[in-house]
């Protein structure tokens, strides 16, 4: 089996504040010639198996995912 860390993606970026801003991270990435805008939700990151995984959805670049995964680290213990 394959496991791996899912992060739930949120449109919408209305409730981050000054004291939430932490949990979240905002990023673009490009499906179908289309730019979408999508904010990961760190606080409710799970574990999947990849078997749940249908379809692929986008893929976000190296220049955001090396900010996405620092900022993941930064809210652990």
């Amino acid at each position: 089996n394959q496991i791996l860390w899912c992060v739930p993606l949120t449109k919408s970026a209305k409730q981050i504040n000054k004291k939430t801003e932490r949990y979240y991270f905002q990023f673009s990435y490009l499906r179908s010639r289309e730019i979408i805008r999508n904010v990961a939700i760190l606080s409710q990151i799970r574990l999947i198996d990849a078997h749940r995984l249908h379809y692929l959805a986008g893929m976000l670049s190296e220049a955001d995912f090396q900010p996405l995964k620092q900022k993941f680290k930064a809210l652990l213990p």
